[in-house]
């Protein structure tokens, strides 16, 4: 497993070297048994001690106030002292990158694709791009 995050970080890496505003979503539902997880929400994670972890987090909370507007979607921003390898997901390569956790596997299809539909409709609309 960490050798795959390895090879597609390499990929990655090398698509966007030269563009470090491109926005870069890690996205997945996350697992019940973490913590910091939550059925019924959309999670942006950040790494404190990352070099963009200012830039990715006004773009992380510019995204929360604006799926704030929705009726049906909540969002929130967990915070994580130190980058790890599960953490990492591409936030060091951009100035609007993060990983973004959308329900668990307990939530329903129904809410997950509200979720992505409050999502894009958030990054089309913010300010940051």
């Amino acid at each position: 497993y960490v050798a795959q995050l390895w090879c597609a970080g390499i990929n990655v890496d090398w698509a966007v070297w030269y563009y470090e505003n491109t926005i870069l979503l890690d996205i997945h539902r996350s697992n019940s048994d973490s913590f910091e997880s939550d059925p019924e929400m959309i999670t942006f994670i950040l790494a404190k001690d990352n070099q963009h972890f200012e830039e990715n987090n006004k773009f992380a909370e510019e995204l929360v106030n604006e799926i704030s507007k929705s009726t049906k979607v909540k969002a929130s921003i967990y915070y994580y002292d130190f980058t790890t390898e599960y953490l990492k997901r591409n936030q060091e390569l951009s100035n609007n990158s993060i990983l973004v956790e959308i329900g668990t596997d307990k939530s329903n299809d129904a809410y997950i694709k509200e979720c992505v539909d409050v999502l894009v409709s958030s990054l089309k609309n913010i300010k940051t791009i």
